[in-house]
């Protein structure tokens, strides 16, 4: 063999064998789908007292390669069902978390209701039901339904797709030992639900304004994120609460910075993540506030807004802090200073909308050398569940109402 032909035998091998590692990490990466992409890393908060459940589950329980938490099937929580898997054009998406390739559908019946026990009555839980359609029935006829607490609305369940997710949650403090969460027929398709998820919360926190309210999550902003810890606050944040990244343009003269060197805070009483406030945005140079405007439409009449601030840069001796909230023009909250990786949380009274915009500013007040930061926000939508049945067995009879 000639050296030259010695020499391109060997390009040939190296091309060969880079060729083949590519193919063996992007199968590895496909294969593992969204645990890949996220490194594998397990939930890192302690899961007693969560309920999980994976509906229309075909074996007794699974356990989330993502998140590490075991998923319980929902035979023992309905007796009306009828389990599906998606599509297989779907279903073969290794991306795809295994929750959402089954669910739970209810063709008979104009209502059917998972009957969950829980602790006992006045106990704080975070409600999440998640559902996508995937194509289940194979008609390509994406359902409308509504979701209730017992007797009382929750939300109208609207996809735009078979893959389209959606993942509603609601602030709830019970009121007896089962909490009945309910499929309602509406005429526009069979309901259908891929898993319900409820976490325990401290008492002391996110408090409902009224004995027969709830808060309906809208929005869960990390405020400052690029995108790139939106996982791991997931897995840091011990009720696995969904925070999201923050268009910059609705805050706008803004900068977004971070430090990702900060560890635990104290005073953090709704435990936000760190690394959730280890993000945070400050007005651009030349500007001593931060103002947020959200345009809603006529179906949000009362919201509630959660401010949260942690000082994540350490100040100079001369360098002082301090500003206020004004809800619109006027003023909330205030004058507040913040103390370095101090957790502080400000939440408002119940604002009426009447379909009006909702405002807020966050100003540097006249003695303040530097001006404001903030780090997260969270915005949810206060609904009345003032109907209640007749008498006990009526909400016992929820399961087989029809």
């Amino acid at each position: 063999m000639s050296f030259n032909r010695l020499w391109l035998h060997i390009l040939q091998c190296v091309l060969v064998a880079i060729f083949l590692s590519q193919i063996l990490t992007s199968g590895k990466s496909a294969e593992e789908g969204i645990d890949d992409a996220h490194g594998r890393r397990q939930l890192d908060v302690d899961t007693t007292g969560f309920i999980s459940i994976d509906c229309g589950l075909d074996q007794d329980t699974t356990v989330d390669t993502f998140t590490g938490i075991l998923y319980t099937s929902d035979a023992g929580y309905t007796d009306t069902e009828v389990s599906m898997d998606i599509s297989q054009e779907y279903i073969n998406d290794r991306a795809l978390a295994q929750s959402y390739k089954n669910v739970r559908s209810f063709p008979n019946g104009s209502r059917n209701c998972y009957n969950i026990t829980v602790e006992g009555k006045g106990i704080n839980y975070l409600i999440r039901a998640r559902f996508m359609y995937g194509n289940y029935d194979g008609k390509n006829s994406i359902p409308t339904f509504d979701v209730y607490i017992g007797v009382n609305f929750w939300l109208r369940v609207k996809l735009n797709s078979a893959t389209d997710r959606l993942h509603p949650e609601l602030m709830y403090n019970t009121t007896g030992a089962s909490i009945f969460i309910c499929l309602v027929n509406i005429g526009e398709g069979t309901p259908f639900i891929s898993v319900l998820e409820l976490r325990p919360l401290s008492n002391s926190i996110y408090i409902q304004p009224g004995p027969s309210e709830a808060l309906n999550t809208l929005y869960r902003y990390d405020v400052g994120s690029n995108g790139e810890n939106l996982n791991t606050s997931y897995l840091k944040d011990p009720y696995t609460r969904i925070w999201n990244m923050l268009d910059p343009s609705l805050l706008p003269h803004s900068d977004f910075f971070s430090n990702s060197n900060i560890g635990a805070l104290t005073n953090d009483a709704y435990s936000i993540p760190p690394v959730v406030l280890s993000t945070a945005a400050k007005p651009m140079s030349g500007y001593r506030s931060l103002s947020f405007t959200w345009n809603q439409n006529d179906t949000v009449p009362r919201v509630q807004i959660y401010w949260h601030f942690a000082e994540i840069e350490k100040l100079g001796f001369n360098d002082s802090m301090e500003f206020n909230i004004f809800l619109g023009s006027n003023p909330l909250f205030g004058p507040i200073k913040l103390r370095y990786l101090d957790a502080q949380t400000f939440v408002s009274p119940t604002i009426y909308l009447n379909g009006s915009s909702l405002s807020f500013s966050i100003n540097q007040t006249s003695s303040s050398a530097l001006p404001p930061i903030f780090n997260a926000l969270e915005i949810y939508s206060v609904i009345g569940l003032t109907k209640s049945p007749t008498n006990q067995e009526d909400g016992m009879n929820l399961l087989h109402l029809t």
